[in-house]
C-alpha cells in the first residue's frame, strides 16, 4: 500500500470518527464493522442533504459535497476492513503490534467482531432518508439539483445517487494532477499537502495555505477540473438506467421546476 493510499484511510478515519489527531495503524487495527457502521449511520444524519431544504443551491451543493466524502470515507475503510479481515498477514501484523507509535484512540462502542464487506453500505434506520426506497411524497416547492429533483419525483434512491456522483467524481482528474500538468505543483508538493490534511480542508486551501498555490490558481485548477468531469445524467444513460431520450424529458422537467421556484433576482 503507498503513503498516500495510507493517508486516504486516515483521512477516513478522521472523516467518520471526529479525530482531531493522528491516526495510526493501530487505530486502523482496532476499529470493527460494527463501529464503523454506528459512526457511518451517525454522519448520515449529521451530513444528508435534506438538511439543506430550503437553502439555496450553493448550500446544497456544499452539503451534498460534505455527504459524499462520508460516503467515500465509508467505502474506503469497509474496504480495508474486508481485505484486513481476510488476509492472514494482516492478522500476523495486528498480534505483532505493528506501529506503536501513538496510542489509539478508541472509536464508539461496538458488539461484536463484525465480518465481511456488506455489497453495499448499511442503509440507515427506516425513514425519510432510507437509501433503499424510492420517495413517494410531494415534490419540494424549492429549486432542487438535478439529483435530488430525480430522487424527489421517485425516479431514483438515494444509493442511485449516492453511486451516480461517485462515477462522476472518478471521472475528473485531481487538482494535484492539473496543478502537476501545468507546472504549478511538483510530486513533492502534492505528497506533502495529501499525507498532512490534517483539518479535512479541500486540496486548493491546503495548497494555498502552504503557499504553493495562489488563490487564482486554485480556481483556475476548480474550473478545469469541473469542465473535464462528465454530465452526472450520463450515468444513468451510460448503465442503461435511462434512455437518452428519457434523461432529456427529466432535464426539461427538472429546469421547468426550478424555473417555477427560483427567487427574483434583486
Amino acid at each position: 500500500m503507498t503513503a498516500v493510499a495510507q493517508q486516504e484511510l486516515f483521512q477516513s478515519c478522521r472523516v467518520l470518527f471526529d479525530l482531531d489527531r493522528e491516526v495510526c495503524w493501530d487505530f486502523l487495527n482496532y476499529i470493527q464493522l460494527s463501529g464503523l457502521k454506528s459512526a457511518y449511520r451517525q454522519k448520515v444524519r449529521e451530513t444528508h442533504p435534506d438538511l439543506a431544504a430550503g437553502q439555496n443551491l450553493v448550500m446544497q451543493r456544499r452539503r451534498t459535497d460534505r455527504f459524499m466524502l462520508v460516503q467515500q470515507a465509508y467505502e474506503n475503510l469497509s474496504g480495508f476492513l474486508r481485505d484486513r479481515d481476510q488476509a492472514p498477514v494482516a492478522n500476523e501484523r495486528r498480534n505483532n503490534g505493528y506501529s506503536k507509535a501513538v496510542r489509539p484512540v478508541r472509536p464508539r462502542p461496538q458488539a461484536d467482531k463484525g465480518g465481511a464487506r456488506p455489497a453495499n453500505p448499511p442503509a440507515p434506520p427506516a425513514g425519510p432518508w432510507n437509501f433503499e426506497t424510492l420517495y413517494q411524497g410531494p415534490m419540494p416547492r424549492r429549486p432542487l439539483l438535478f439529483g435530488h429533483y430525480l430522487y424527489y419525483s421517485g425516479a431514483i434512491t438515494w444509493r442511485t445517487i449516492v453511486s451516480a456522483l461517485i462515477w462522476q467524481r472518478k471521472q475528473r482528474p485531481r487538482l494535484g494532477e492539473l496543478g502537476y500538468s501545468l507546472g504549478w505543483l511538483r510530486q513533492h508538493d502534492i505528497r506533502g499537502i495529501v499525507c498532512d490534511r490534517r483539518n479535512l480542508l479541500p486540496f486548493g486551501e491546503s495548497a494555498i495555505q502552504r503557499g504553493l498555490l495562489t488563490e487564482m490558481q486554485v480556481r483556475i485548477l476548480l474550473y478545469r477540473q469541473q469542465k473535464s468531469q462528465r454530465k452526472f445524467g450520463e450515468y444513468f444513460v451510460e448503465n442503461r438506467l435511462m434512455s437518452s431520450a428519457h434523461l432529456e424529458r427529466r432535464l426539461h422537467e427538472f429546469h421547468a421546476h426550478n424555473n417555477r421556484f427560483a427567487r427574483p433576482a434583486d
